[in-house]
């Protein structure tokens, strides 16, 4: 709506040119369809956790920024609801402060005009999380190929375990650096801090299965299961506020 325009433009004429207006809606009302309702509900959970992102309406099309700020967004890449989503990973990886203002929500004959796709858009939209998990399962494989190789060679189990995992952790760290997170920052300093994290989740993994089963009597390949998993979220958390910091660069 225009009035909604207007006030997004004064709070942009406001703020300083490192400041981006959102027109926010409010999803709490009884006419937004359920779909919409939970689509943003899901979204703003992902933003918040895969990119640090803390934002109340993730695919507003009402958005302020400065005129210095159009060479950037013209830089940044995707259509529609991806073009949405990497303008905010941009606004936050260039410490960009993120002013919400209220806007009118409306949805006419429930938003049956929409041209978002459940499916290919919500690829798009949560490919950082998809591209990690992707990495995880091609480690995995690695790590499992290599193990099964090396055993049928005739190497040991402990040094066949070792070595395998050393392959499977750098084929992770490389992929997670150039296509997960796209840092460039000092790879050496990285790495000391991947391996870290590396060393610091299994410990936690063995430490908690072993008491999982000593005292609670669970299986430890059921155990193990249900603990890698939450170390698996966990692990992402800490690679990108910590492994892959962008303040590196």
């Amino acid at each position: 709506m225009i009035e909604d325009i207007k006030n997004v433009a004064v709070v942009l004429s406001d703020s300083d040119e490192n400041s981006i207006v959102l027109g926010v809606r409010k999803f709490d009302k009884k006419h937004v369809p359920f779909r919409s309702r939970f689509g943003n509900n899901v979204s703003k959970v992902i933003y918040r956790y895969a990119c640090g992102i803390n934002v109340t309406d993730t695919q507003t099309g009402l958005r302020g920024f400065h005129y210095s700020q159009i060479p950037l967004m013209l830089s940044v890449e995707g259509e529609r609801y991806e073009y949405e989503t990497n303008m905010l990973i941009s606004f936050k990886d260039h410490a960009f402060k993120i002013i919400e203002i209220p806007i009118q929500t409306i949805y006419e004959e429930g938003n049956k005009s929409s041209h978002f796709n459940p499916i290919t858009d919500s690829i798009k939209i949560y490919r950082v999380v998809l591209k990690y998990s992707a990495a995880s399962v091609l480690s995995l494989l690695i790590d499992y190929g290599m193990f099964v190789i090396l055993v049928s060679w005739g190497i040991s189990i402990i040094k066949a375990t070792y070595i395998a995992r050393a392959c499977s952790s750098i084929a992770n760290f490389l992929i997670n650096r150039s296509v997960v997170f796209r840092n460039k920052g000092d790879i050496r300093f990285q790495f000391i801090k991947y391996i870290l994290l590396a060393a610091a989740s299994a410990t936690v993994s063995g430490v908690v299965v072993n008491l999982l089963y000593s005292y609670v009597g669970i299986y430890p390949a059921a155990c193990k299961i249900v603990v890698d998993t939450m170390l698996f979220f966990l692990n992402y958390y800490i690679q990108r506020t910590f492994v892959f910091t962008k303040e590196e660069e």
